[in-house]
């Protein structure tokens, strides 16, 4: 089944182009081993080198680890995202991020099938390119 993926015009966000909190690599919850299981963390740091954060988030243990309550919807997050130029975080629901792969027009198996068609092509060129070796006469 051909499915042409999203249009390159649309306005969506990629997740590709926003920074990412990954919840279960905070160094405070790495700490933390007792019995909490809901409990405020303040979290601060830099966006790319220029834009500082601070914000407090609401965490979660859950038996899969450590999740994060959305600061916009209160939706439970493994990751919360940055948008560009932005120090307001959010879930990727409440951003409405898009994956690079949408936007892919072709099947992964076509791709695949590229690259080996191109192998072949090559490799023909090769052989052909030895099998007429000029003669010295």
């Amino acid at each position: 089944m051909d499915r042409p993926g999203r249009p390159k015009s649309s306005e969506r966000l990629r997740k590709e182009d926003c920074a990412a909190l990954v919840i279960r690599d905070l160094p405070i919850l790495l700490r933390r081993s007792g019995g909490e299981t809901i409990t405020s963390v303040d979290v601060d740091g830099v966006i790319a080198g220029t834009r500082p954060f601070r914000i407090q988030l609401q965490v979660r243990r859950t038996k899969q680890g450590w999740r994060c309550l959305c600061p916009s919807c209160n939706r439970r997050a493994m990751v919360i995202y940055f948008p560009p130029d932005s120090v307001e975080p959010a879930c990727r629901v409440c951003l409405r991020l898009v994956y690079e792969c949408q936007y892919d027009k072709l099947p992964a198996w076509a791709s695949v099938m590229h690259a080996i068609t191109e192998d072949l092509r090559r490799r023909h060129q090769l052989s052909s390119l030895t099998e007429s070796k000029p003669s010295l006469s």
